[in-house]
């Protein structure tokens, strides 16, 4: 691994690695012990769009855990952003959770009792943010997902594309570098699955975030930059869709 984190590549025109996976494989015990992964190893860029595809079992959902540093690897090592998962501490690693990654879930994982706007202060209140400052962020974001106008409205009085980007914006409330997605247009309409395929392009354009979605969606694997495959445990394919502009540092 001759590429250092943190520096741009000798070719100035290709975003820098911001995560990385070295031969990981994940092994769940038992009877008989299971080999969700088997030998894994990726280089993610800094404003990739990357969609990670696969038949149910076939690992994809273990994959995004431990990108998520929601699970460890049996053997192997992840980094982000240069830095071993293996070589912190839980804290260190739920502060790491905090600050560099967001999450979106298909079952959107909104607080019913909470409207929108407070939605998406949640992660900045938990980062200890002053209330008006959260505030004038939250709705900032909500704009910026089309939702402006919904900030006051509650998960029942929202549609199913509606709390989808609404939990987008709490995730990326804290400014990720990566947004790891969960089959985020499982439970939606084509309409609505739409406009969610064009909030995390725009993610990646506009902001730099690598955004990395678990998916059965085969329109919105198709829009990816890469598409990655598992089959087993291991990876069948990772093809490039898309020439990856340089993105914003």
């Amino acid at each position: 691994m001759n590429e250092q984190y943190g520096r741009e590549p000798e070719n100035k025109n290709e975003p820098k690695i911001i995560m990385r996976l070295v031969d990981v494989s994940k092994i769940y015990g038992g009877t008989v012990p299971f080999k969700a992964l088997d030998g894994v190893s990726i280089d993610i860029r800094k404003g990739e769009l990357i969609s990670i595809v696969g038949r149910s079992g076939s690992g994809k959902s273990t994959l995004l855990n431990l990108l998520g540093c929601l699970d460890k690897p049996t053997m192997g090592e992840v980094y982000i952003k240069g830095n071993a998962i293996s070589k912190m501490s839980d804290d260190r690693i739920a502060d790491l959770r905090r600050d560099e990654l967001g999450f979106v879930f298909q079952s959107f994982n909104l607080a019913p009792t909470l409207n929108a706007k407070d939605n998406v202060e949640l992660p900045m209140a938990i980062k200890g943010l002053a209330k008006k400052e959260r505030e004038i962020a939250a709705l900032k974001t909500l704009e910026s997902v089309g939702l402006a106008d919904k900030a006051e409205n509650f998960p029942s009085q929202l549609s199913g594309g509606e709390k989808q980007r609404v939990a987008i914006a709490r995730a990326i409330s804290n400014k990720p570098c990566i947004l790891l997605a969960d089959e985020p247009t499982g439970n939606l309409d084509t309409k609505s699955s739409r406009a969610i395929i064009e909030n995390l392009e725009a993610l990646c354009r506009d902001n730099g975030i690598t955004v990395i979605i678990v998916t059965h969606d085969q329109a919105l694997a198709e829009e990816a930059d890469r598409v990655i495959r598992i089959t087993d445990g291991r990876i069948e394919s990772d093809v490039k869709r898309k020439n990856l502009k340089k993105v914003k540092k």
